[in-house]
């Protein structure tokens, strides 16, 4: 890419007269230039600034003030770091047809489940997305939770259909047929309307449909406990939370809960950890809108007490 352009693309100002014309990569890692890269490197760290110049950076943007070391190499400055990553972000993908699909948060964690191969996921983390980009081949496909790439698309497939629902043994667990084969995956049989969709999508597109041998799904998620609080293995007591960190998904999980199981459910949306402990009512199943480590760190805490005494 041309300086100039490079400089009008991030909405910057080159600072310096630069001998070189154009970039050819661009990276946020000092420690991946070297001259032959002819990189453009994006940081307001001056530490990191240098580090990437004395390697052979050919361009630095920035938005802070660091020390000019070198007239030789395009200091641009921006007003927006963080614009000046999405808007180069933006034009690589669109230069090589980077084909974008949009999902939701249920759909990325089936997709982080799975043993897929070159269709990386672009969640919150800016920089993180900007590594996966710039590590895509042309024409390659991403998952995006974000707006952050132009024409995405909605995940669907009339290959969704292909899903044949098998009796649900465990609220824990999605039991399915697919293509004629068998699956029992540690998935929450709510999800089983995402997990169709996303199926259908990637055997349209010709993946292979695998799933990782150790399964953390992030949402709804079990914990089994004793009367006393304690904490027990997966399916080791008659009762259990099912911790959920979204409300959008918490009043989608209730629902669903209270479908199946009517008035053996509680529904809790506590201030604080300590106080599930004080429940009294028999349940099943309480739901709690919490975060997961939180709760267990708790519980677990209150057990260790228990044993010293």
């Amino acid at each position: 890419m041309n300086i100039v352009n490079l400089a009008r693309l991030t909405g910057g100002e080159i600072l310096t007269k630069p001998q070189i014309s154009s970039v050819e990569s661009f990276t946020l890692r000092a420690e991946k230039i070297s001259p032959s890269a002819a990189a453009a490197f994006f940081s307001s760290d001056e530490e990191e600034i240098e580090k990437a110049v004395n390697a052979g950076a050919y361009a630095v943007i920035f938005d802070s003030n660091p020390q000019i070391l070198s007239d030789e190499v395009a200091y641009i400055k921006v007003k927006s770091l963080n614009f000046a990553k999405t808007s180069i972000m933006r034009y690589f993908a669109t230069l090589n047809g980077i084909e974008v699909v949009k999902i939701g948060k249920i759909e990325a964690e089936i997709l982080r489940s799975m043993t897929l191969a070159k269709a990386p996921i672009l969640g919150a983390n800016l920089d993180k997305n900007f590594e996966k980009i710039f590590n895509l081949e042309m024409k390659s496909l991403v998952f995006s939770m974000s707006e952050i790439l132009p024409n995405s698309k909605e995940i669907s497939s009339p290959n969704a259909q292909k899903m044949e629902i098998l009796e649900q043994n465990s609220i824990f667990f999605s039991n399915f047929i697919f293509n004629e084969r068998k699956f029992s995956v540690q998935i929450p049989s709510i999800f089983l309307p995402e997990f169709a969709q996303i199926l259908g999508f990637l055997d349209e597109r010709g993946f292979a449909i695998d799933f990782k041998s150790q399964i953390k799904f992030r949402h709804f998620m079990p914990l089994f406990v004793d009367k006393k609080w304690r904490i027990c293995p997966f399916g080791g007591s008659e009762q259990a939370l099912i911790i959920e960190n979204d409300e959008e998904i918490f009043s989608r999980a209730e629902a669903f809960l209270r479908r199946k199981f009517g008035d053996e459910i509680l529904c809790l949306r506590p201030k604080n950890a300590s106080e599930i402990k004080k429940i009294k009512q028999k349940f099943r199943y309480c739901l709690i809108l919490g975060e997961f480590d939180e709760i267990y760190a708790q519980l677990n805490e209150q057990e260790s007490e228990l044993t010293l005494f």
